[in-house]
């Protein structure tokens, strides 16, 4: 699947590749792995500077934020250094983020600058820079600054009509892609459900779905995947890039040209065009821990939850059309519950047992009752989030926030509520090299479960 793992000696993705019977797949999975591996090869083999020095650079912005790091610096300029001169040496596209004070006099983030400073470096590649001069760069445009302004504005608007500080803090951190309050992270964190703060493919998928029912009532017929990849496009340049987003844009873009060709696209196929996509752009986005969460997650749903659910068969099995149909109206609704419960339960206990080792490698710790509530938290949380995009409609938008807030709030202290029991954490800490072949395991064995469910389709269709 990428290129990338195979540069640092990880050659199970090309394996999944072999699986394929089509020579057009291993073409692809090849093509892809080459394409990756040319990128990464070339961004680690370019110099890097020293750990700290001064010098000038060309600095291009791609996303401002804020944050809470020093009250006198609450913005965060996160861009590249496409240039930067030190030492009397030459380096080129290193990741860097710039504190600046959020006054009236700061350098607006709608243009690149030529910056003087102090580079220091940070983990994997990754520096941060405390720039003396700022130049601005004429016939040069980002979309950093307006994407600032549109979410300072939606978070004012919470803050008028949302009176509880820790909820409209949520409905912001849903609404813009950013999350802010630290006792917002650690609250989720503690119940094991730091991955439901950004907006995963799950959510994106129910914004689609709506996305979808208000395309077919005002852009009937082929308008509608039109109207539908413009409006998921929009809302990805108001997020900004981020793993999770990225996979969740790409994915549903690939849904919308499929809508368009009147063919239905792999799941297993977008996650691996968004793999492609992302690491080709941005090959050290491997080491992101929202990135290796994100990805893990969604293959194994894609991969390992089909054969769980019917693991769980034995227990609540699946009844046949015929034996529905001859079921009274009641016991037929208790019948389909018990069934989307089994999907559910494992749902939940796939995405958390396959982020376990990566939780475990970064944080020290894992929250075992996060697999209970991934059972139906981020259900809810769709609501919610579907819940803030409809509080901005005119007139009935205050409304709705009002019910959602509500809402909301009972969910927030319920997590509050369990998060205040240290006993659900289980602290221990994986070593590297031990996480590593543990996802390496559990990526053969979705390979393998893929392999196997696509034989058992085509003997079916032999049949």
């Amino acid at each position: 699947m990428s290129g990338v793992t195979c540069y640092f000696y990880f050659p199970y993705p090309l394996l999944i590749g072999l699986l394929g019977k089509k020579r057009r797949e291993i073409a692809g999975y090849y093509l892809i792995a080459l394409l990756s591996y040319l990128n990464t090869h070339i961004s680690h083999a370019r110099s890097l500077p020293p750990s700290e020095g001064k010098g000038i650079g060309y600095f291009t912005i791609e996303k401002i934020k804020h944050t809470t790091f020093k009250n006198d610096s609450p913005l965060s300029y996160q861009g590249q250094l496409r240039y930067f001169a030190c030492n009397e040496a030459q380096y080129t596209y290193l990741p860097c983020t710039i504190l600046v004070k959020n006054s009236k006099d700061r350098p607006p983030g709608d243009r690149a600058y030529i910056v003087e400073g102090k580079l220091r470096a940070r983990d994997h590649g990754y520096y941060t820079m405390k720039v003396d001069q700022w130049t601005a760069v004429e016939n040069t445009y980002s979309l950093a600054e307006l994407r600032l302004q549109l979410k300072d504005r939606l978070r004012a608007y919470f803050k008028k009509h949302v009176h509880h500080p820790l909820t409209c803090d949520f409905f912001s951190s849903l609404g813009t892609g950013e999350v802010e309050s630290k006792l917002l992270q650690e609250l989720f964190k503690w119940n094991g459900l730091s991955h439901t703060l950004a907006i995963s493919g799950f959510q994106y998928s129910w914004l689609l779905f709506a996305l979808l029912g208000v395309a077919s009532l005002l852009c009937p017929g082929r308008a509608a995947p039109p109207f539908l990849l413009i409006s998921v496009t929009l809302y990805f340049f108001f997020i900004g890039g981020s793993a999770s987003i990225e996979r969740a844009w790409i994915t549903a873009a690939i849904f919308c040209v499929g809508m368009l060709l009147s063919n239905k696209p792999s799941g297993l196929n977008s996650l691996g065009i968004a793999v492609a996509f992302s690491l080709i752009i941005d090959p050290e986005s491997l080491f992101s821990i929202g990135y290796q969460l994100s990805y893990m997650a969604t293959f194994a749903i894609l991969t390992i939850f089909p054969a769980a659910d019917l693991l769980f068969q034995k227990i609540l099995p699946n009844w046949k059309a015929e034996e529905l149909r001859q079921l009274g109206g009641i016991d037929r609704y208790i019948v389909k519950s018990a069934r989307v419960i089994r999907q559910m339960i494992s749902l939940s206990l796939v995405a958390s047992l396959s982020t376990a080792p990566i939780c475990l490698t970064h944080f020290g710790e894992y929250s075992w009752i996060g697999i209970f509530y991934n059972f139906f938290l981020p259900v809810a949380m769709t609501l919610s989030l579907l819940g803030v995009f409809a509080s901005i409609i005119p007139w009935i938008g205050p409304p709705l926030l009002g019910i959602n807030a509500w809402y909301s709030k009972n969910i927030l202290e319920i997590l509050y509520w369990s998060g205040s029991n240290s006993t659900q954490m289980i602290a221990y800490s994986l070593s590297s090299t031990s996480a590593i072949v543990m996802t390496s395991v559990l990526l053969l064995l979705g390979a393998y479960c893929e392999h196997r469910r696509y034989l058992l389709t085509r003997m079916k269709l032999a049949v």
